[in-house]
């Protein structure tokens, strides 16, 4: 695959190019981890659960199989760790 080059917005975002997108079978809702690698950002697509009872491709996927008690927890949880990160 050739270089593929995106700008920076003024909010630090960019948009992984849909070529990519499809290589690495990514789509909305799947959990994306970044990296650095020397002055490199790797971008790789990443499980939700590795220790998870079935396989999940995203954490949509992952979420219906919560039960209603372990989908509050799991809210909770997150507004608490958006709420100190000041998302």
């Amino acid at each position: 695959m050739n270089k593929t080059y995106r700008f920076l917005g003024r909010n630090g975002r960019t948009t992984i190019p849909i070529q990519i997108r499809r290589m690495l079978n990514i789509g909305k809702g799947d959990l994306i981890g970044y990296s650095i690698q020397g002055n490199t950002v790797v971008v790789t697509k990443e499980k939700v659960c590795n220790n998870c009872k079935t396989e999940h491709d995203s954490v949509q996927e992952m979420a219906e199989q919560l039960t209603p008690q372990e989908r509050r927890e799991m809210l909770s949880y997150l507004m608490k760790k958006a709420r100190r990160e000041k998302c």
